[in-house]
C-alpha cells in the first residue's frame, strides 16, 4: 500500500506544472525607481480587497515598452477602461491599466517594444491614483508582486 501511495505522489507530482522562479524583466517606463509607488497588497482571499500590482506613476500620452518578449493575451475595454495583457514565453501575464493601444489579441511584442500609452478611462471612471498606470502581475496560481519581476524586491527566505 506504502508503494501504491508514493507511485501516485510521485505520478502526482510530475502531472503539475511547478511554479518557475521569478524572471527579471525590463522596466516597462524610464525611471522606474522614483515613478512608482510600492502599494502592491495581497488580499486575505482570492476575492477579497487587496491592490493587486503597483501604479506606475505616468504622464498623459506616455508611452509604455514590454517588459519582456510577450504575445497580447488581451487587449480591450473592461467596463469603462483599457486593459493590455502580455503572456510571457514562460506563462506569466502582466496586466497595464488604464492603456490605449492599436494591438490586438495574438500580436507579439519584443522586450523594449512600445505597446501602448497611458490614457484616460470613459467619462465616470474613478481612478484610484491621478496619472498612474496600474501594473499586475498573474501566473498560474494567482497574483505576484510586480517588483519581484523587475529586480526591486528580494524573495522571502526561511532561515533556521
Amino acid at each position: 500500500m506504502l508503494k501504491l501511495l508514493t507511485s501516485f505522489l510521485l505520478l502526482i507530482q510530475t502531472m503539475t506544472e511547478p511554479l518557475k522562479p521569478p524572471e527579471i524583466w525590463a522596466t516597462p517606463i524610464p525611471d522606474f525607481d522614483s515613478r512608482h509607488s510600492w502599494d502592491y497588497h495581497l488580499p486575505a482571499t482570492e476575492y477579497g480587497a487587496g491592490h493587486r500590482g503597483i501604479d506606475l506613476l505616468v504622464s498623459p500620452g506616455q508611452q509604455l515598452r514590454a517588459p519582456f518578449d510577450a504575445v497580447v493575451s488581451f487587449s480591450g475595454k473592461v467596463v469603462d477602461r483599457n486593459l493590455i495583457t502580455l503572456l510571457s514565453l514562460t506563462g506569466y501575464k502582466a496586466s497595464f491599466e488604464v492603456v490605449c493601444t492599436d494591438l490586438t489579441e495574438g500580436d507579439w511584442v519584443s522586450e523594449g517594444q512600445v505597446f501602448g500609452q497611458a490614457c484616460k478611462g470613459d467619462p465616470g471612471y474613478h481612478e484610484h491614483c491621478q496619472n498612474c498606470v496600474h501594473f499586475s502581475v498573474r501566473s498560474p496560481y494567482g497574483y505576484l508582486n510586480p517588483l519581484l519581476f523587475v529586480g526591486k524586491l528580494k524573495p522571502s527566505q526561511l532561515v533556521s
